[in-house]
């Protein structure tokens, strides 16, 4: 409808502020995060240009799933809402016999990756209470 164009065009108006806010946010991340042992934030690719979404935590110290969830459940204890990696595709039930190709390291990536907090509106002392907190876990 002519409401709905009108706001999707004013929206895009505000996308630059909103990605630039959100960049700012990742990198705050990188370097408070990334001093971590065991944790850091995932790069985008030398041949692409992030739009900063979403902040993922690498966990590099032997995370298993269970203990994955205690991480999640500790953070969401805390006010931290934290998500998991999304569920892969190849592996849901009504998926499972149409993978047509070979996916080494998902299980892996999927069992040791958090989506952290992203929202434009993250505060600095907000990010800076989510990163001592992962700094307590780890």
């Amino acid at each position: 409808t002519n409401i709905q164009a009108a706001l999707g065009l004013a929206q895009l108006e505000s996308l630059p502020k909103y990605v630039k806010k959100k960049k700012i946010i990742h990198e705050r991340y990188k370097k408070k995060i990334n001093k971590i042992k065991g944790l850091f934030i995932s790069n985008t690719s030398h041949y692409a240009r992030c739009n900063y979404w979403l902040n993922i935590l690498e966990i590099y110290n032997n995370t298993s799933k269970k203990k994955l969830s205690k991480i999640i459940k500790y953070l969401n204890k805390n006010g931290i809402e934290v998500k998991p990696l999304w569920h892969p595709n190849h592996l849901q039930k009504k998926y499972k016999n149409c993978q047509t190709y070979k996916l080494d390291n998902v299980n892996n990536i999927y069992q040791s990756r958090l989506c952290l907090p992203s929202s434009p509106q993250l505060t600095m002392r907000q990010q800076d209470f989510i990163c001592k907190k992962l700094k307590n876990i780890f």
